[in-house]
């Protein structure tokens, strides 16, 4: 963080430390920051043990600190490799408990303390430096430190993380009471307590492991330090030390007596020790136990009984740690990747991204989460990414008993994020035991490098797709392009980019379908060119077939292929459901959206298209409860709120019931936007001409904003309407224009009006629908 000189005050006549930010950050505004919150936080604690600022300040653009000059050496340098004595220990951790103390009182936690951070003077005195992590808590204060720049998250040295530390969680004084126990523990020992070949063993043995002892047993006072550490170092924050009074109080006691210092056990040193008298009959049995192998024991006593059943999970939104806003779109998408490639695990079901995401800003309960989710575990954790680096901490939650059974942090380069992914999803799986098929394992292995700039062109494309508005698929398409120009093998990016195309050509006709729908096909086939194995290709590519070129046969062909290599592809699913609709396979439909639901339980769509296709399979009574049920439960917002309606209207109307269908009606039209005046209009025309006058009234609108260049949407809701009116040789040349325009909403007539799909004329139809197929 800092570049240190030695420097002379001539205005005081006294040598100091200059600590200037380096030259290589000048520009970052984070580093600044930092930078000045160090002295900030710094500046406002005067403690013996811990470095004084004096100043801060600005030379050429760089920025600098003025602070006292320490003769000695850091803790890191002190100590080496070497234990110290008990005494020497228990006098350094209380000088340093010491200034914690005084920096809590102030609100301030230090989060980042270590040996390096610790300077011994020559005098032997411990100084506690670099506050530049320090989190600032000002309970009775409306704007916060914290508020002002971002700091909650992983952030400090990974060895000497506490648990919440690492988790990314909320932190407090009780953090470095563990990173002190840490230090403790390494001026015992000579060594840190746990493994660090790799950052994600490292950070599994934090949340997991209990640390060995850091020596052997010896006199009473040694063994009274390592009880004073295991209490630091408990995994919960509340079996710690609750203050570093306390804990200063204890290491005070240890130095100045030791024979009569308090005993001291945590919960760890008490397993620890009740433990030791049978560990040694223990180990004999297991080699008898393993020599002979009664009942099959060895193989038994692997098996992963003690773990909780994982069928189901969800993947909550990951949270942007990276201090800028505008990375919100880099951690959806990375969280939107991780659940794609969990979803092709077909030991699993895996919950979509649309119904997780009401849960992005929610304080509920994991557990509370989850049953409405209907899912056995939740995958949380969060982004960080700095320059050409992404980082990712992931943990896997048991729902039921809120218990921790698998955590991992993933850093790497961002042309190497795909395999991170994999590996994290790999090793998710892994985690709750499922058996991955030879073609799972293949796909999750096989992650390519890839042009960082394309990722995040990628990245964008799908942020603003998932918006849906007309300008937000014009920037979809612009960052898809982007990223197939970067990167021509890049096949998801095509799919993407097919996506696009047909929602651009699709329901809300911002492009003619002529237009939009072969550039979709077009890209979906690169997609699947570069990548046989891409589900989402296959889904693109089905619903331009089904949609646009009525090639049903095929339609259904493509949606079972992108189901096969993901099983929890939702869109999918609800396409499909509507194809058997379509195909006149009422039951097949049912059972085909009723397994979107599965994966998708929060998605009000799904929920309405199961509405539909149970009241087209004369099940209307439960289509009913289904919309009741979602309009309770879900709070949806107006334009799904006019969805449902009209859905409850159709049911009614359905089984006879005129007046309640009329009513739902207004509600739609309420929901749409409709005003007072226009209510009351529509109530009179019912009032006076009943349903009939109220569809007359709607045709009458519809031909009125009719445009030819336009609104090929309107052309099949004509048709519609003709039909329910009972005027079917005036539905059938809308039908004829809808087919001419190569409308994508005529499948909706053929699924909804089974009369008009068995007139002999719709022959005509189906013939220009597919004329250049």
């Amino acid at each position: 963080m800092g570049v240190v000189y030695k420097a002379e005050d001539t205005r005081l006549g006294r040598f100091v430390a200059l600590k200037f930010l380096p030259e290589m950050v000048r520009s970052d505004t984070v580093a600044i920051e930092r930078f000045r919150r160090e002295a900030r936080s710094a500046s406002a604690l005067n403690h013996p043990h811990i470095c004084t600022i004096h100043d801060i300040g600005e030379y050429h653009a760089r920025q600098f600190i003025v602070m006292e000059l320490l003769e000695g050496q850091t803790l890191k340098h002190y100590a080496g490799a070497h234990a110290l004595a008990t005494d020497q220990i228990a006098k350094l951790g209380s000088e340093i408990a010491d200034a914690l103390e005084a920096a809590h009182a102030k609100g301030i936690v230090h989060r980042d303390i270590k040996p390096a951070n610790v300077f011994v003077t020559q005098r032997g005195q411990a100084k506690v430096l670099d506050f530049g992590l320090a989190k600032l808590i000002r309970p009775n204060s409306e704007t916060t430190l914290e508020e002002l720049i971002q700091t909650r998250g992983p952030v400090g040295t990974l060895p000497y993380m506490s648990p919440e530390q690492v988790l990314g969680r909320d932190v407090d004084g009780r953090t470095d009471i563990y990173s002190l126990g840490m230090v403790l523990y390494e001026m015992t020992a000579g060594r840190r307590p746990f493994r660090e070949d790799l950052a994600t063993h490292l950070t599994d043995d934090i949340l997991h492991r209990t640390p060995p002892p850091p020596g052997s047993p010896g006199s009473g006072a040694q063994d009274r330090l390592c009880g004073i550490i295991f209490k630091c170092l408990e995994k919960e924050p509340g079996k710690r030390y609750q203050s570093a009074r306390e804990l200063m109080n204890d290491l005070e006691a240890l130095s100045a007596s030791p024979s009569r210092a308090p005993e001291i056990e945590s919960s760890s040193l008490r397993r620890r020790s009740a433990a030791g008298f049978a560990l040694v009959a223990a180990v004999l049995l297991a080699g008898v136990l393993f020599k002979f192998n009664p009942g099959n024991w060895r193989n038994r006593s692997s098996a992963p009984g003690s773990l909780p059943r994982i069928e189901s999970l969800a993947v909550l939104p990951l949270a942007n740690l990276s201090g800028d806003a505008q990375q919100d779109y880099f951690a959806d998408g990375i969280t939107d990747e991780l659940t794609t490639n969990l979803a092709q695990i077909s030991a699993l079901r895996v919950t979509s991204r649309t119904s997780v995401l009401q849960f992005r800003e929610t304080k509920e309960p994991l557990s509370q989460i989850a049953k409405k989710l209907n899912v056995d575990a939740v995958v949380e954790g969060s982004v960080t990414r700095s320059g050409n680096r992404v980082r990712i901490i992931a943990q896997l939650i048991d729902a039921k008993s809120d218990r921790h059974l698998w955590a991992k942090s993933y850093e790497r380069n961002l042309q190497d994020v795909l395999t991170l992914q994999d590996d994290l999803a790999r090793d998710i799986a892994e985690g709750v035991r499922v058996k991955l098929t030879p073609l799972e394992q293949t796909r999750l292995s096989t992650a390519s490098v890839i042009d960082p700039q394309a990722h995040e062109d990628y990245l964008k494309g799908r942020f603003f797709w998932n918006l849906r508005t007309e300008e937000d698929l014009g920037k979809a398409r612009n960052y898809f392009e982007q990223a197939t120009k970067r990167d021509p093998t890049y096949a998801a990016a095509y799919s993407g980019l097919a996506d696009t195309y047909f929602y651009l050509g699709y329901a809300w006709g911002h492009l003619p379908p002529r237009e939009a729908m072969p550039l979709a096909r077009a890209a979906a086939l690169r997609a699947l060119e570069l990548d046989e194995n891409l589900a989402e290709g296959h889904g693109s590519l089905g619903v331009v077939k089904f949609t646009y070129d009525w090639d049903f046969p095929g339609a259904e062909n493509e949606f079972k292929r992108a189901i096969a290599l993901n099983p929890n592809y939702a869109t999918v699913h609800h396409f499909y459901a509507v194809l058997l609709g379509a195909l006149h396979r009422p039951d097949e439909s049912i059972i085909e959206i009723r397994k979107a639901e599965e994966v998708d339980p929060l998605s009000v769509p799904v929920r309405n298209m199961l509405a539909g296709r149970l009241s087209d399979g004369g099940r209307c009574d439960e289509a009913i409860d289904v919309v009741n049920k979602t309009i309770s439960e879900l709070n949806p917002n107006p334009p799904h709120l006019e969805m449902l309606h009209q859905t409850l209207s159709s049911c009614y109307t359905t089984k006879g019931m005129s007046k309640e269908a009329f009513e739902e009606d207004v509600k739609a039209r309420i929901a749409g936007g409709a005003t007072p005046q226009e209510i009351q209009q529509i109530r009179k025309i019912y009032a006076a001409a009943g349903q009939k006058g109220v569809l007359r009234n709607n045709l009458k609108d519809e031909l009125e904003s009719w445009d030819k260049d336009h609104w090929h949407l309107d052309a099949s809701a004509i048709a519609s309407l003709y039909a329910d009116l009972g005027d079917t040789d005036r539905a059938f040349v809308w039908l004829n224009k809808a087919a001419e325009l190569r409308s994508t909403m005529l499948f909706w007539v053929y699924v909804n009006n089974p009369e008009l799909a068995a007139d002999p004329r719709f022959a005509e139809v189906k013939r220009k629908m597919t004329a250049d197929r």
